[in-house]
């Protein structure tokens, strides 16, 4: 049975949600905020598609890291610490998940989702005709500041270990001043 369906926000999400269920065959209507789709979050991710470098938030680092962060203007995680029992559980709960054997599991999962969505992108564009989606393909350039982070990268992106972060079929690690 069709049925009308209501998206809140164009983002890539909310745009790739309303293609399939057009798709299906349902009506369906997208209301967005901004005047253009896809200029709010989705526009500073700058239409990355990374489907093998899959990184959980909740990391063993992640707490330590996130102190580090707290506060500064520019940074990745930022939070304003409130007198809320809603927020302080929620962080106890992420406090938790912050190790190795979560960390693992959640990564799995988010793997096999993004190889899912790597599916899903292309059975569209070889269905769909997406001749002006302007796909590429090409590479991921990851920058450490530090040797133990460099360390830390080349442990995890070992395919032997049976680690999914970065099964990554080509890399190449260089020094500062290397050529590419």
């Amino acid at each position: 049975m069709n049925k009308r369906i209501v998206i809140i926000g164009g983002g890539v999400v909310g745009l790739a949600t309303a293609w399939e269920l057009i798709k299906r065959g349902h009506q369906v209507q997208l209301l967005e905020r901004n005047a253009e789709p896809g200029s709010a979050t989705s526009f500073a991710n700058g239409g990355q598609l990374s489907y093998r470098y899959v990184a959980p938030l909740a990391d063993s680092g992640v707490p330590l890291q996130g102190m580090k962060w707290m506060g500064k203007a520019d940074s990745p995680l930022n939070m304003r610490l409130r007198m809320s029992l809603q927020q302080w559980r929620w962080l106890l709960q992420f406090l938790r998940a912050c190790n190795n054997q979560t960390n693992k599991m959640n990564g799995d999962h988010i793997l096999r989702l993004s190889l899912l969505s790597r599916q899903v992108m292309q059975a569209w564009r070889d269905e769909d005709n997406l001749a002006d989606f302007h796909w590429r393909r090409s590479g991921k350039l990851i920058i450490h500041r530090r040797e133990y982070a460099v360390q830390h990268f080349s442990d995890w992106r070992d395919c032997s270990r049976n680690h999914w972060h970065a099964c990554l079929s080509e890399w190449t690690a260089v020094s500062a001043g290397a050529e590419c």
